[in-house]
Order: C-alpha cells, then structure tokens, then sequence
C-alpha cells in the first residue's frame, strides 16, 4: 500500500545586492604573437567594446589579449569589472585576484576586490583582506568599515579596540560611541555602555535621542521605573520626537495602560508632519505584540484603518492589512488583500508567496497552480516555486507538468531541506508516467541520501511489487520499515503484499492480519488484498466477506464487484 504521508515544506527565501562604480585602466606587456600595433588596438578595442556595453566580444578581445600576454594584469582588471556588471561574482573575483597577484602593489586592485566581496556579502574574507591592507598603511575609513564587521561577526572586543583607537584620534561621536556602546552590551558591561552614552549626553546635551536609547535599554529589562524616568528628559528637550512617542508606545502597554497607547499611536498616525515609515514601524510593532493583538484586535484595526485613511492609495496600508488579517487567522480576508497587493507590486515575492501558501492551505490546488505559474514568470530562480508548483501538478495527477516543473526547480536548487522533496516527487511522477528507469534512479538516490525515510522505501517497495520486480530487494526494504514501525497498518499491508507476491501466501496473511488489527479495516484497499491472499490459501467465503466489505468503502469501484460476482458464482 503507498503511504499519503508525504511533505511539503516551504522556505521563504531572502536577496540582497549592491552597485558600485570603478575604475578601469590598460596596461600592455612585450609583443609575443601579436605585433604592437596589432596588440595595441586590441586592448583599445576591448576597452572600447565594453564601455559599449558589448561584454561578449570585449571579453573574447581581452582573453586574446592574455593569451598573448599573460602578465597583462589590466586585462584581468577590465575582465573583473565586466563580470561585476553582469553579476558573475565568481568570475569577477577570480579575475581580479589574478590581477592583484600579477601586479600586488596596485592599490586599486585592492579596492576592486573589497567591492566584489562587498557585493557577494563575503564578511570574512573582507576582514581578510581589510586586516591586510592596514598592516601597510592607515586608513581610519577602512578601520571603521573593520570595527563594524567584527561587530557583525561577533568579535565585540575587536571592534571596540579599533572604535577606541578611532575615538582617541577624532574625539567623541555618534559613529563610534553608539557601536561601542552596543558592544559593551553584548558582552554584558552594562556600566561601560552607559559610559558611552554619557560621553555622547555630556558632549551634547540638547540631543534628546540618547535619553531614548537609555529609556529603551530599561525597558527591555522591565525597568519601568528607570526607563520612564529618560522618557521623561526626551520629552523635555523635545515634547514633540516622533522617535521618542513610539517608544514611548511600547512603555505605555508595558504599564498596560492601553486607551493611551492607542490614543498615542493615533496621535502619531494624524500627524503629517511623521514620516510614513514611521507610522508603519508603529503598528508593526503592534501587530508584533501577541498579548496586544488578542485583547485589542479592533483597536489595532481601527489604527491600520486610520493609516489608511489619512495615506490613501498607498501599497504600505494593504500590506498592513494583510499582516493584520494573517496574525488575526483571517485567511480569506488576507487572501483578497494579497491578490491586490501582487496588482500593485508584481516584483515582490513575499506576496506571492503568502498567497501561494494560503490557497495551499485551503487545499486549492488548482489556485496554486495558476499562481505558482504567474509568479514563476517572474521569479524564474526560487526552486521554491517549481518545488510546490510540480507538488501541486502532480496532487491533480498531471504528472508530465509536475516533472517539468520539479526537474527545473532540481537543476537549480542548492538547499538541503529542499532537494530531498524534488528527489521524491520526481521518483513520484516518473512512476507514475511509467517511465521506470528514471523513477527507480531517483528512488535509489533517495533511499542512498536519506535511509532514515521509511515512507520512501515503503513506496518504493510497493510499487516493485506492483510491477513485480526486483521483489527480493523490495521485501527487503519493506522489512525495514516494519521492523522500524511494526504498527504501522500501511507498512504491513505493503509487505504482507510483497510475501502474496512471491507466493508466500500463510506469511503473507499473518502480515495482513496485523495491518487490520492496527487500523486498516476501513481501507478498501488493505481489505482486497486480504481477499485475493485469502483466495490463495482456498479460503473462498472469507474472501468474499472482505471483498464485500471493500466494496461498502468504494462503491464504485468495478474490479472489486467483479471479484465479488466471480466468487459468488463459482459457490
């Protein structure tokens, strides 16, 4: 019997890019093959071929060059700029290196090469090659830059030696003490934070920004009485920070004084002097407050209510709307908000995907499929996406779609928790379409890749017994998942199967004995097979009772009426 209990798992997935400009510049060694001239107006062609953005014949023109003249460290530069612009990271940092070895006093090379790996976000060989570069010179730029990667990665001493050395040369500023202070916070010096703070109020005394950071840090820690005290200087060097009210928001519901939470986030919202991100980080943070949500769900709504109304038109209040009806478990109504929100901003994959989530939820499948579709003609590279759309094709049993759309999703996919769904649904499909050799190719990988998975060598096992092939091996992995769960009514039935199907017939009724005994006695399926194993040992009435009882679970069903009028007449 095929076990139902397959998976479907869904991982939003995040992108993040930068632009940059650079330089570019030419160099030209001794002539080998080509002549000077020659050689000459092939680097200027080059050069010009790429400012024209012709990148394909500029890159054959410059690789031409190099072959010639393989020190050119110039050709690898332009090389490294052309493959940046097209987002080839990885050729743009392959270029380059070349160029910084051929040529390592070359400063730009080194600045090229903090751009791509800006680019990549590849935070430790930037604090590689920044360590580098400041072993030679001092560059209070690129130490800053440096502090805060090592705040990033977690070296909160690292970072606060190099803020200090940064604040011993130009003095105290916000730039260096507000990081050193988060430093010191996370490695719990609490009292040399506060320092920090301290340094920056002293300096500057009218800047009422510090007393909130203060107030925020006493009140993550529950100190109400110590936060409310810095909300109270806010305040009185500006009554009006709009920074300092929704802070002051998130004090007000922590005294659970609710009526002038929401009076002061209304305030905040009316107000048009605020800017709209402000408003929304507002009642975001409201939305993110559980307790809140649940015993002021119509206050929160009537907040998002007048956001909207006072910015009308705007995607950022459907967006609202949408986040408040799904933390609310008003899936339909989140639904309808998404279906207008991917009208207004196509180009963003979260819409797509709550709402491709939601209509999988509700077991709309083709709504899955037609949306899956759409977005896939955006999002051409989330394996996500062809992942639930050939699930999805495969569930209405169009099994040619669901393997186009899970084989493309397979090619490019590089996550883990992905790769063993698209290797099962595709030994799924491939199966299902008949074509053995590739089912059996993704099967074997799968049982080689995840032998804990006993759903796929129990479905593996049945259906080579269906075809009647390779039986010895099917029985034995069969046995396995009985042997893993020996209650588990699906794993017997497809064992006591396997026995039927090597005509171990006494052993293949003990097996379904128990597959009955442990719940499947309403599995028209299970009863069949109890039936034709039971005609096997010549026990014909008992077989009968069992096709009869299948054929109350699925009346419609001809093979097992068929069986039961064979029988009938032969008594």
């Amino acid at each position: 019997m095929k076990y139902t209990g397959l998976y479907l798992l869904l991982i939003p997935l995040l992108f993040s890019g930068c632009f940059m400009g650079n330089k570019s510049f030419g160099d030209r060694n001794d002539s080998k093959n080509l002549s000077d001239e020659r050689a000459k107006y092939v680097y200027t062609e080059a050069t010009k071929l790429k400012l024209f953005g012709q990148y394909k014949q500029a890159i054959d023109l410059f690789v031409n060059y190099i072959e010639n003249f393989p020190d050119s460290h110039g050709s690898y530069y332009q090389l490294a700029q052309i493959y940046l612009s097209q987002g080839n990271m990885v050729k743009a940092e392959e270029n380059i290196l070349k160029a910084r070895e051929i040529a390592p006093d070359n400063e730009w090379y080194d600045y090229f090469l903090v751009s791509v790996y800006k680019v990549q976000g590849n935070v430790d060989a930037l604090i590689t090659v920044y360590e580098e570069l400041l072993k030679d010179e001092k560059d209070d730029e690129m130490s800053y830059e440096l502090a805060m990667l090592y705040q990033r990665k977690g070296n909160h001493k690292r970072a606060i030696d190099m803020l200090e050395n940064l604040e011993n040369t130009h003095g105290v500023a916000e730039e260096i003490n507000i990081p050193k202070y988060e430093n010191y916070l996370m490695l719990n010096k609490n009292d040399s934070a506060f320092k920090e703070i301290n340094k920056l109020i002293r300096l500057y005394p009218d800047r009422s920004e510090y007393y909130g950071i203060l107030a925020e840090y006493y009140l993550s820690r529950d100190d109400l009485d110590s936060a409310k005290y810095h909300y109270d200087k806010l305040f009185k060097i500006d009554s009006g920070s709009v920074q300092g009210k929704i802070s002051y928001v998130d004090y007000l519901i922590k005294r659970k004084s609710y009526n002038k939470a929401f009076d002061l986030s209304n305030d905040v919202i009316e107000n048009s002097n605020v800017e709209k991100r402000d408003k929304v980080e507002l009642i975001i943070s409201l939305l993110s407050n559980n307790k809140v949500l649940i015993s002021y769900q119509g206050s929160v709504y009537e907040l998002i209510k007048n956001y909207d109304a006072t910015h009308p038109s705007e995607a950022s209040a459907l967006t609202l709307y949408a986040d408040y009806y799904l933390k609310t478990g008003q899936k339909e109504d989140a639904l309808q908000v998404l279906k207008k929100l991917i009208k207004v901003d196509r180009t963003n994959y979260l819409y797509w995907e709550q709402l491709i989530l939601i209509e999988n939820e509700k077991n709309n499948t083709d709504s899955v499929i037609k949306y899956s579709n759409k977005a896939l003609e955006i999002f051409e590279k989330i394996p996500n996406l062809y992942l639930i759309n050939g699930i999805s094709y495969y569930y209405v049993e169009d099994y040619k779609n669901a393997v186009k759309s899970l084989q493309e999703g397979y090619n490019i996919n590089n996550n883990k928790q992905l790769e063993q769904q698209f290797i099962i649904f595709l030994a799924e499909c491939y199966n299902q379409l008949e074509n053995y050799k590739q089912a059996d190719k993704y099967f074997h990988n799968a049982l080689e890749r995840y032998p804990e998975n006993y759903v796929i060598k129990n479905n593996y096992a049945y259906y080579l017994s269906l075809r009647e092939e390779n039986l010895d091996f099917a029985k034995k992995i069969s046995k396995e998942t009985i042997e893993h769960e020996p209650t588990n009514a699906t794993f017997l039935d497809t064992y006591a199967w396997i026995l039927y199907k090597l005509g171990k017939y006494k052993d293949a009724y003990d097996y379904i004995g128990r597959a009955l005994k442990y719940g499947a006695t309403d599995n028209a399926e299970v009863l069949v097979h109890c039936g034709d194993i039971l005609v096997k040992l010549r026990k014909f009435e008992d077989a009968l009772y069992m096709y009869k009882r299948a054929l109350e679970l699925d009346k419609d069903n001809q093979e097992i009426r068929s069986k039961i009028e064979k029988y009938e007449n032969s008594k």
